[in-house]
């Protein structure tokens, strides 16, 4: 089996190493593919993606969005499973044989999502009762809970390499909330097997995207729950999802200062 990892950047030569590492050193019984596509970085990026030689393949994707760095790289893939983190995200050791073992082990399962920690610049975990509660969520995985709420972690998630050819790539269009928009657009078809480990870390920097603009990609977050909620006829969710938006906004209002 060959896991095909995918990671876009811009100027992120205060992490990506560690981000590269965290992919390059998993062990198993799998082979692994880096894809990493540049937006344009003008700092150090490039020279440290260099520094790992042909264990990267190094795409030039300047002048593109997120998702469009993302698409890139997923159509140069040709591993059996994919997925993609960001430049300043981390896997945990042994995330890809837990994966492999989940997909070896039920071939009927389409995709796959963890547990993913939260964590500070210098790497320490952080909001624990965020972790918590989505972990919670994610083990009573349900549609209807999913258009309520988005607590599948995108750094802990990968795809067979047919569920992205059924569906397409990620919206382009997306440039906060692509993957909610794609778990929203597969999930209704097909449930994902969940892995009750933790598989990756999502890293809270106060430049990131996620927290300069979480206003707006928590706007967008209610925009395609909505859209989903109209298209399959879900009702109460829609509610649900309004209730969730004001908490998540308060939420963030407090630990992002």
């Amino acid at each position: 089996m060959k896991i095909s990892i995918v990671t876009t950047c811009l100027n992120s030569q205060g992490t990506i190493k560690e981000t590269i590492r965290s992919v390059l050193d998993q062990k198993g019984d799998f082979e692994v593919e880096y894809i990493i596509t540049d937006a344009g970085s003008t700092d150090g990026t490039i020279d440290i993606i260099k520094s790992f030689g042909s264990k990267i393949k190094l795409v030039d994707a300047k002048g593109t969005n997120q998702s469009e760095g993302i698409n890139m790289g997923i159509k140069l893939a040709t591993g059996d499973i994919l997925a993609f983190i960001n430049a300043d995200d981390v896997y945990e050791p042994c995330a890809f044989q837990k994966v492999q073992q989940a997909f070896a082990g039920d071939p009927n399962t389409l995709w796959v999502t963890g547990q993913c920690r939260i964590i500070h610049k210098d790497g320490h975990e952080i909001s624990k009762f965020i972790t918590r509660y989505k972990n919670f969520l994610l083990k009573r995985f349900s549609y209807f809970l999913l258009l309520s709420e988005d607590f599948v972690s995108q750094p802990a998630t990968f795809w067979r390499k047919e569920l992205m050819e059924e569906f397409g790539g990620f919206d382009t269009k997306e440039n906060l909330v692509m993957d909610y928009e794609f778990s929203l657009r597969i999930g209704h078809k097909y449930k994902p097997k969940i892995i009750n480990s933790y598989l990756s870390s999502f890293r809270r920097i106060r430049t990131s995207k996620s927290n300069k603009f979480f206003r707006k990609q928590f706007r967008d977050d209610m925009r395609v729950s909505m859209y989903y909620c109209r298209k399959y006829k879900y009702y109460l969710p829609r509610l649900l999802k309004l209730v969730n938006y004001y908490k998540i906004i308060l939420i963030y209002s407090v630990i992002i200062k």
